[in-house]
């Protein structure tokens, strides 16, 4: 059975194991790398940890989301949901969408929020399509915004608002 949770602080290891598998594996999927964030200190990941929900199955961390609200007076109407991730062999079978359904549900507990933004690699297709089916638009092109490999990615920034 899915459950979608948050982890407890000493659970760090695991969605470090998770988040370094799903750059390993998705490069094209992330603004960040692998060799970056094999980096991280043990208090990196725990602070992470807050703003991250995870798809969990049979005990195992098959997939994720985080999301941020903006803090600052002028932006604090918005929220960005990005770090998006389902293990491949999971694919398919909604756990994405119902991620980020329940990040989008816990975001609008916050009555003050107005939209929620995202940035998605314009060559991950299946995720564009999720995130429309979700009700998100795309408001704009970010052109060559991803280099992976000596090659340029453009990126989608999309948005929805209520």
């Amino acid at each position: 059975m899915l459950q979608i949770n948050k982890l407890p602080e000493e659970k760090w290891d695991d969605f470090k194991s998770l988040r370094l598998e799903a750059l390993q594996k998705d490069p094209l999927a992330f603004g960040s790398s692998y060799t970056e964030e094999i980096e991280f200190t043990e208090d990196i990941w725990k602070n992470r940890l807050q703003n991250t929900l995870f798809a969990i199955q049979e005990n195992k961390l098959i997939g994720m989301v985080s999301f941020l609200v903006n803090q600052k007076s002028k932006l604090n109407h918005t929220a960005e949901i990005y770090g998006v991730y389902v293990k491949y062999e999971f694919r398919n079978k909604k756990i994405g969408k119902q991620l980020i359904e329940t990040a989008i549900n816990l975001i609008r507990q916050n009555r003050t929020i107005k939209k929620i933004k995202l940035v998605v690699s314009a060559i991950q297709e299946s995720a564009v399509n999720l995130y429309i089916q979700l009700g998100f638009e795309i408001v704009g092109t970010l052109k060559n915004e991803l280099k992976v490999d000596d090659n340029f990615y453009d990126a989608l920034v999309m948005e929805k608002i209520f």
